[in-house]
């Protein structure tokens, strides 16, 4: 109490801050702090999401809860918007009910398969060798999305630069190579 009142404006406690000044009048307490924080694992899915430069939302929001939190923020993925979801929301009927193979539907699938086949969730089944972290993932999945809904005719591969151009096929292998080791993951189970 006596930190979060001798707080100035513009200058927050943060979380690190406060267990270390506990640390000081009751180490046992400030332990127990620290073991509570360390059990958050949230994720994050980003929803909505109608170009690339809105993920810099989730990179900015992951940046000031590791700061102040002392929190790990993951990205489970990004729901990236439709048309298609206004009129799924005025006949008041879900989007994977009115159209399960709809991009949407198949990018909740794609969150909710990375939280079933992870065997520790939270802690992501992704093999981190592969990405520099979740958020290169998620990145990577909205570059594939993003072109999908795209109208049709509409790319035109002289606007495109090379960067992009690589990046969404690395995507494309990481993707190959990913639903490769789900399949020896799911081969090995039924063994």
């Amino acid at each position: 109490r006596a930190s979060i009142k001798e707080r100035r404006p513009g200058n927050p406690v943060k979380v690190a801050d406060l267990i270390e000044t506990m640390r000081h009048k009751n180490p046992g307490l400030a332990d127990k702090a620290q073991q509570f924080v360390n059990l958050l694992q949230p994720s994050l899915v980003l929803n909505l999401v109608r170009t690339q430069d809105d993920l810099n939302i989730a990179e900015s929001l992951r940046d000031l809860i590791g700061k102040n939190l002392d929190v790990e923020l993951n990205a489970l993925g990004c729901i990236v918007y439709e048309d298609e979801l206004a009129s799924s929301y005025r006949g008041r009927k879900p989007t994977t009910a009115s159209n399960p193979q709809s991009l949407m539907s198949r990018e909740i699938d794609r969150v909710a398969q990375k939280i079933v086949q992870s065997p520790e969730f939270p802690t992501m089944p992704l093999a981190t060798d592969m990405y520099k972290d979740s958020y290169e993932l998620m990145r990577l999945e909205a570059a594939n999305d993003l072109m999908e809904i795209q109208p049709k005719g509409s790319y035109d591969r002289s606007q495109a630069d090379a960067e992009e151009f690589i990046e969404i096929l690395s995507a494309q292998k990481k993707q190959i190579h990913e639903l490769q080791n789900t399949v020896r993951l799911l081969t090995m189970r039924h063994r």
